[in-house]
């Protein structure tokens, strides 16, 4: 009887290792590290596209989006594999499509929160997502993880 207890936890063992490392490495080779358009972003990742699909702006935040009245550019540091990057990037992305004076810059991090070409590290970030609001004059200010609201 101990030796079938003992098979048994051998092939237990060993198939939960090989179900660790290839979700492992299957996540990893599926993240993006570095710039990525909205499309490629809503089409390659389906937890992105599932959230901007059913979030929905109230009247009000449309109101309130159509209201910015300056030229403005929001650089989204963010991780394909962040829950809060799942849930916060499709929403911003959904709301800003009411705003055409808003450009967008998607910057995707790997999980040590960096990419290639250094733009995280010089803008010290930190957490994911961060959003980086900026206008001609430079940073105007920063939404970090979640919006706080009142």
């Amino acid at each position: 009887m101990n030796k079938v207890i003992g098979i048994s936890v051998l092939v237990l063992t060993a198939l939960l290792f090989a179900c660790t490392s290839y979700s492992g490495s299957e996540h990893q080779q599926s993240d993006h590290v570095g710039n990525i358009t909205e499309q490629e972003l809503l089409e390659s990742y389906s937890a992105f596209q599932q959230e901007y699909h059913q979030f929905q702006l109230t009247e009000q935040q449309k109101q309130q989006v159509s209201e910015i009245n300056q030229a403005l550019t929001i650089d989204i540091y963010f991780g394909t594999w962040c829950h809060d990057s799942e849930r916060e990037v499709p929403r911003m992305l959904k709301a800003l499509k009411e705003q055409p004076n808003i450009s967008v810059n998607l910057v995707a991090l790997d999980y040590e929160k960096q990419e290639p070409q250094g733009r995280a590290k010089a803008n010290s970030i930190r957490f994911t997502p961060t959003f980086i609001i900026k206008n001609e004059q430079g940073e105007l200010g920063r939404i970090i993880e979640r919006p706080k609201l009142d």
